[in-house]
């Protein structure tokens, strides 16, 4: 799933954190037992460019197509890292233990449209050339090749990976920290949303979940 939004301030240099107190991400549930599904999901918050206008006749449209993706202002967000499904391989980690502890290879970056090999698709997942971009459709990229004319988008996440962040508690969505950086004016965002396959909630139980409610908002951080 993909969305964009934008982000309105009045100052340079505004750093923003997840706000628990307006941040819901909960599955709902297909048959009887406990779906879990959110346990899985993955946020990827990736800036789209940004503009200074906000007074002009034209300034809807001039944030509206911006589309070029700031490499140095992306997270990989983990709402419940700590949160686990009861059928997931939750033996394989100490107690208050992570995925984000252990490490594991998934998706290491924002997808960089310039050059990497890129599928389109609208709104309802069919192939579409006007479409959104979706980052993980990678058909040409062979992550385990050795050849310049590839490149890896797979990588070890770990507790060092310096664009991930994590919840900080099963009960607090806020990552307590500096995750995205907002200037005066306008700046556009887009929001991806996926199961993480290599986390060790994603499991068959799961997919009795129907869908997901997904309410985020973000709050101002020194």
């Amino acid at each position: 799933m993909a969305f964009d939004f934008w982000i309105r301030s009045g100052a340079d240099n505004v750093w923003l954190d997840i706000d628990p107190a307006t941040t819901r991400i909960t599955a709902s549930v297909l048959a009887s037992g406990t779906a879990d599904l959110e346990t899985g999901l993955r946020l990827m918050f990736v800036e789209m460019g940004h503009t200074a206008d906000t007074s002009s006749a034209d300034r809807q449209v001039v944030a509206k197509n911006l589309n070029s993706v700031s490499l140095d202002n992306w997270v990989i967000y983990n709402p419940y890292p700590y949160n686990h499904h009861s059928a997931s391989l939750t033996d394989t980690y100490p107690s208050g233990q992570s995925e984000i502890d252990k490490g594991y290879f998934a998706v290491n970056r924002a997808p960089d449209f310039n050059s990497d090999a890129l599928d389109r698709y609208d709104k309802k997942g069919n192939a579409d050339s006007a479409g959104t971009y979706i980052p993980f459709t990678y058909n040409t990229i062979n992550p385990m090749s050795s050849s310049s004319a590839y490149k890896e988008i797979f990588e070890l996440i770990d507790a060092d990976f310096p664009n991930y962040a994590v919840a900080s508690s099963t009960d607090n969505l806020s990552v307590g920290r500096r995750l995205l950086k907002v200037d005066s004016g306008v700046t556009k965002f887009r929001c991806y949303i996926w199961l993480e396959g290599q986390d060790i909630d994603v499991v068959d139980e799961i997919s009795f979940s129907s869908g997901i409610t997904l309410n985020f908002g973000f709050k101002t951080t020194n």
